[in-house]
């Protein structure tokens, strides 16, 4: 092999080597869903028996419509003070409307989370349960 056969091989080399360190530096975009912003609004209902005695206050939730990134999942809200909760599945926009009621207390702290159809979750997120529009904890 002559010396010159070996420069035009060891800039070949090089070329090639940095070209592969460039490509490997340019890593392609990953795509991160946004995260879940709920706006759940609570509503209370006091039971009472039959003789008008106050039994218990319950709690049912709905969501005016999201983003296309909840549409149809699955949500899961959970009272983290009483150990109750419900689930719930959205429509085509991410509404969901008069869950199922169960019981808690004012303040009382909500986790709520979703499932896609597509088996993402989305990252938890704690809300106070008051009523009217949700506020997050503190």
């Amino acid at each position: 092999m002559t010396s010159r056969m070996r420069v035009r091989l060891a800039k070949l080399a090089t070329l090639l080597g940095g070209a592969t360190l460039l490509w490997a530096c340019n890593a392609p975009p990953i795509v991160v869903p946004p995260p879940y912003t709920p706006d759940v609004v609570f509503t209370s209902k006091l039971l009472t028996d039959a003789s008008g005695q106050q039994t218990m206050m319950v709690w049912t939730g709905a969501q005016p419509a999201q983003d296309k990134t909840a549409a149809g999942a699955t949500f899961f809200i959970y009272d983290l003070d009483v150990n109750d909760g419900v689930i719930q599945t959205a429509d085509d926009n991410g509404t969901f409307t008069d869950t199922p009621a169960w019981a808690g207390a004012m303040n009382d702290k909500m986790s709520i989370y979703y499932l896609t159809p597509l088996g993402t979750y989305s990252q938890p997120t704690c809300l106070l349960l008051t009523e009217g529009p949700s506020t997050t904890c503190p």
